[in-house]
């Protein structure tokens, strides 16, 4: 996890009555120190209670994002499951329903949107990534099962007071983990880059060798004759239009990267994540540039 430009942190907190209010704690214990380190960080607290309001105060992130150039991290605290967040009033909001609003705030930030998700099955959240069209967040950090109230706010205690010791994203993740690797890790840390070089290489394997590749060629193969003016050319013809076609899958991977990443709104990014196509079919997770 390299570091990332934002200035204002949003704990974005939504829980029971009963519940350990995990987000309040947080903000009156070591974001308390990282502001008195950091003079110029903000820290807001929103506590929507529905959907409705949560869906409001992401409006609200992007739009100081997009109009104040004040870039943020969010850190949801609430209920989860492998298929979204909870509110308190018991409202259900899946992955899926927070993608367009978390696109458009990561458009807002030049793609700088890092999320911390203190809920269980909080990673699931790449599920709204998944698609080739525009990253829905830099980073998303979360746990991958449940995980009790008092270990998330140990945890993420840790996290906060390594990060702001000097940003230093991995030694923070690290210290989430209490220095565990590999399976045993209770958090994860979901780059965008990581997660569509995942995407790509699943897309290539499906549509672009082997009988993929055979079985695309056929159904351009059939699209193109249902145009008249295609229908009066020689078949080999056409079958030799849709080879050359398919031959460009260097340039259809650079358009998709870089509409990805929105190299086509802010150019600065191409050098930020500047991936290969050969770099996302390999199993590695590709990283972003340092210092990026």
């Amino acid at each position: 996890m390299d570091s990332h430009e934002f200035h204002k942190i949003w704990v974005i907190e939504s829980l029971r009555d009963g519940d350990l209010k995990t987000g309040t704690r947080l903000i009156e214990d070591r974001l308390s120190i990282a502001r008195s380190r950091y003079e110029n960080l903000e820290v807001a607290h929103r506590r929507p209670t529905s959907t409705t309001e949560l869906m409001k105060d992401l409006e609200t992130i992007r739009d100081e994002a997009l109009f104040q150039g004040r870039y943020p991290f969010i850190h949801f605290d609430c209920h989860g499951d492998a298929n979204g967040l909870q509110t308190t009033n018991g409202d259900h909001i899946t992955w899926e329903e927070l993608r367009r609003l978390l696109i458009q705030i990561n458009h807002a930030c030049r793609c700088n949107l890092v999320i911390v998700i203190a809920a269980c099955n909080g990673i699931n959240l790449i599920k709204c990534c998944t698609k080739l069209d525009r990253a829905p967040f830099y980073a998303a950090i979360g746990p991958e099962t449940k995980v009790k109230a008092g270990k998330l706010e140990r945890d993420l205690q840790a996290f906060y007071s390594k990060f702001f010791e000097d940003l230093n994203g991995d030694d923070a993740v690290r210290a989430l983990n209490d220095g565990k690797e590999g399976s045993e890790r209770t958090y994860h840390f979901r780059s965008a880059c990581g997660i569509f070089a995942s995407a790509y290489r699943k897309y290539y394997n499906d549509y672009c060798v082997g009988k993929g590749l055979a079985a695309r060629k056929e159904q351009l193969l059939t699209t193109s004759l249902e145009s008249p003016e295609v229908k009066k050319r020689e078949l080999r013809d056409i079958r030799k239009l849709i080879k050359v076609a398919l031959s460009t899958e260097e340039q259809h991977f650079t358009e998709m990267r870089d509409r990805f990443f929105f190299v086509d709104k802010f150019p600065e990014n191409k050098e930020r994540f500047d991936l290969s196509l050969s770099d996302v079919l390999q199993q590695d997770e590709p990283r972003p540039k340092k210092g990026s």
